[in-house]
């Protein structure tokens, strides 16, 4: 048992403090097993009491058999020789060195790009990378869309104090400062890195030698930028990496390689040599060979447009079993002159890196993935009605605020165009009657003579606007997926609908932040239609206050779930660092603490409870059945 002077010790040093808690393990869905450090001394608050021979050290207890390991290192994925992948361009530096996503594992990595944007929206709280060096394993933010990716160390400057990083998910590579990078949580090492590199087959460059023009580099990078292609694997180029033909179901399977030899900007049929059947670079479960990997060659210095892969080899990577790290020991990866913009990791479908050119030559905006099922903090932009209204995720705020700044600037410049050849669906930049500010939009509409309705895609409304109020869309700006979201309130009726209940709700949503359910989506007219929940951060189910109000009850529907009465569970990582507060102590084995990011949602609560109860004083409030676990109020 805990002394006396323990607790009170412990009392001193942690009350009315500010406090780091790192959340080390989890005991139950509601007790966890931290470290507190008092961060104004940086002191461990558990080390003082030991050293003051209050406390003994803890031996942690040892993990059971059954426990699943923790990956420690980045695993990667592979194709194989025979087999046939649906793929989309991620990263293309030249027909040589094309990096792809296999699209079998879009909702898995849609799922870590929310979470790592969720878990990175405070990088504050996330800890350095400890000693940069080549391979190591991070997180980056990449400055153009402000998403949260993983990365692998390819080299570091230590005079300039930055360091080259591959985005193992895509391909390309970015220069960072060792003081942007940081630590990659467990977590986001269980999916492998998704990019692929491969290299096209049956085709070179155009007359000879080993280095493809900027002409041809960009007319692959137009082929490629959207859509799913075959990516039939037929064998291993010079380097042993994948080599293939990449096919385009949307246009009958046209082989994007050939056409490039039918238009004149390659050299082809040129065939790779097909491996042996014993060969262990795809699907053997030999180790790998050892060998050096060094450039040779023409066109095969980092930076060039190059005519190998990645470089000569003289062993065999087994690049099915391989880690990351160890695979990337093995071989030079290459920057490209012609450096491409990164597809972002939360849209979907993935844009590839290189816009076509052109006046709104075939740009279309691309949509946050939201999963059923899935629970997401939203602000709510754009109300009709309770059955059609619009949301916008909160993690994206940061991407909103930075895009606005964008494209006011770009507005501001000389590079602005005024459209000229206005057509329905088009993106363009209109300029929004109300603050004559700019945004992004999609015209909606055949324009008139001088004006055209703009459909507003990062909040949801519309409006008729002047031509001259329109300026064309650069491909920069469009790569950032679409922020506004249709939805419809989950089990309320559009027949119930009035100006006083649409009044009602839009007082409950805007303004607020808010937490929003998604019971299920359906094709909507233009976009998904999500049927979601929507509860206040004041925790009041949105549908129940609109029913509690007199409005007219909503339509029930079969498999409708319950509204939960129980408050719900902080769900804390382990390994996440915390600033937190301590509410109550019982002892230093037993006490309480907030986390500080939800104060400002507890001053809310606290301000609604009293108001509700305040009104209701007169009122019946008495719990009718009290017993253990039963939530109240008093």
């Amino acid at each position: 048992a805990w002394s006396s002077e323990a607790c009170s010790r412990f009392a001193d040093l942690s009350e009315s403090r500010d406090l780091q808690a790192t959340f080390v393990s989890e005991i139950s869905p509601e007790t966890f097993s931290i470290r507190l450090l008092e961060t104004s001394s940086d002191s461990d608050i558990g080390q003082v009491l030991v050293d003051e021979g209050h406390a003994l050290i803890a031996e942690p207890p040892a993990p059971t058999a059954a426990e699943p390991t923790a990956p420690t290192e980045l695993q990667y994925l592979d194709m194989e020789v025979g087999q046939t992948y649906k793929v989309i361009v991620s990263y293309a530096e030249s027909p040589y060195v094309v990096w792809c996503q296999r699209t079998e594992y879009r909702t898995e990595f849609d799922q870590l790009a929310s979470g790592m944007a969720l878990k990175y929206a405070s990088p504050a709280q996330i800890p350095l990378l400890s000693n940069p060096s080549v391979e190591s394993v991070c997180a980056v933010l990449y400055a153009y869309d402000q998403t949260w990716c993983r990365g692998v160390v390819q080299s570091v400057d230590k005079d300039s104090q930055t360091a080259e990083v591959l985005f193992v998910d895509f391909g390309n590579i970015e220069s960072f400062k060792l003081s942007e990078l940081k630590e990659l949580l467990p977590e986001f090492l269980t999916l492998p890195a998704q990019a692929i590199s491969f290299s096209m087959e049956g085709i070179s460059p155009r007359g000879g030698g080993d280095d493809w023009s900027a002409e041809a580099i960009a007319k692959f990078q137009e082929m490629t930028v959207e859509g799913v292609f075959l990516c039939k694997v037929v064998g291993e180029d010079q380097d042993g990496y994948p080599a293939a033909h990449l096919l385009d179901p949307a246009a009958g399977n046209k082989n994007i390689g050939y056409e490039m030899a039918r238009i004149g900007l390659a050299d082809g049929p040129v065939m790779a040599s097909k491996p042996q059947a014993s060969s262990p670079r795809f699907g053997s479960n030999h180790a790998p060979q050892s060998g050096s990997h060094s450039s040779s060659g023409s066109g095969s210095q980092p930076g060039s447009q190059s005519g190998s892969h990645h470089g000569s080899q003289s062993g065999t990577p087994h690049r099915t079993t391989q880690t990351y790290s160890q695979f990337h020991s093995q071989t030079q990866q290459k920057t490209s002159p012609f450096h491409s913009q990164k597809s972002s990791p939360g849209g979907s479908p993935y844009r590839s890196p290189k816009p076509p050119r052109g006046e709104g030559a075939s740009l279309s905006f691309t949509h946050p993935r939201i999963g059923s099922g899935q629970a997401y903090d939203v602000f709510v932009s754009q109300v009709v009605s309770p059955s059609d209204f619009y949301s916008q995720l909160q993690s994206s705020a940061m991407n909103i605020d930075n895009l606005s700044a964008e494209i006011e600037k770009h507005c501001s410049s000389s590079e602005a165009r005024k459209v000229s050849s206005p057509r329905p669906g088009m993106p363009i930049l209109a300029q929004f009657s109300e603050d004559q500010c700019w945004y992004r939009a999609l015209i909606k509409a055949t324009p008139a003579r001088d004006e055209c309705t703009a459909s507003f895609v990062d909040f949801g409304n519309s409006e008729t606007v002047k031509l001259s109020n329109v300026r064309e869309l650069p491909p920069k700006l469009i790569n950032l997926p679409a922020q506004a979201f249709h939805c419809t309130l989950f089990g309320f009726s559009a027949e119930d609908s009035s100006p006083d209940v649409t009044s009602l709700f839009m007082d409950l949503v805007l303004e607020d932040s808010i937490r929003c359910f998604v019971k299920s989506t359906s094709r909507g007219d233009e976009l998904p239609l999500h049927a979601v929940e929507l509860t206040t951060s004041k925790k009041v189910s949105v549908l129940e206050a609109l029913t509690a109000a007199k409005c007219k009850p909503p339509t029930a529907q079969r498999g409708t779930a319950a509204v939960s009465k129980t408050p719900p569970v902080l769900r804390i990582p382990t390994n996440s660092n915390v600033d937190v507060c301590i509410s109550f102590v019982v002892t230093p084995g037993k006490f309480y603490v907030q986390l500080m990011e939800c104060y400002t949602t507890l001053d809310r609560l606290t301000e609604g409870l009293n108001q509700t109860y305040q009104k209701q004083s007169n009122r019946k409030e008495i719990l009718p059945k009290p017993e253990v676990g039963a939530f109240c109020c008093t």
